[in-house]
């Protein structure tokens, strides 16, 4: 076969750039369903202040204990199931959540709302560790709760340090 003729027929042949660009469309696709469901793969150890991080902020540790005491566990991030009105509903909003996301849950059982109160740091290399930089300001801290909520809560503070008997 001679160069000229090598050079008509072209580079590739038509199989190989049709498997190849099969490979394309379900890699594409593939990345597209795990970046989808990307929160519900993760840990949730990233050193927030939530029950799925074992951080210094966090409460992982709460679930494992309510579980070794029988007590049922939902962990969920998404919407209330239908038999939940009977549980105890946990919210932990951050500095930046929305007051209407809390507002729009309609959860007739008891709620417990723990807000932020630590500045933290991510520790660099390694994930999941933070370092605590100081409280944060009372008007953050309220800024996640709805208007109502915020005009009947009270934030108190401690004067030094905490004393551990």
């Amino acid at each position: 076969m001679s160069l000229s003729t090598r050079a008509s027929a072209g580079a590739f042949s038509p199989v190989t750039i049709i498997v190849a660009a099969l490979v394309s469309v379900v890699a594409l696709a593939g990345m597209g369903v795990l970046s989808a469901y990307r929160p519900e793969l993760q840990s949730g150890n990233d050193g927030g202040s939530h029950a799925l991080s074992r951080a210094s902020i966090g409460y992982g540790a709460l679930p494992r204990l309510m579980r070794s005491l029988g007590v049922p566990v939902v962990l969920s991030r998404g919407d209330l199931s239908a038999g939940s009105e009977d549980s105890l509903l946990v919210l932990t909003p951050t500095g930046e959540t929305d007051p209407d996301r809390i507002e729009d849950i309609r959860h007739t059982g008891p709620t417990l709302i723990v807000l932020p109160k630590w500045v933290a740091i991510a520790e660099p290399g390694r994930p999941g560790w933070v370092t605590t930089a100081g409280a944060l300001p009372h008007a953050t801290v309220l800024q996640a709760l709805p208007d109502e909520l915020r005009d009947q809560t009270r934030l108190t503070a401690r004067d030094g340090p905490a004393r551990v008997a």
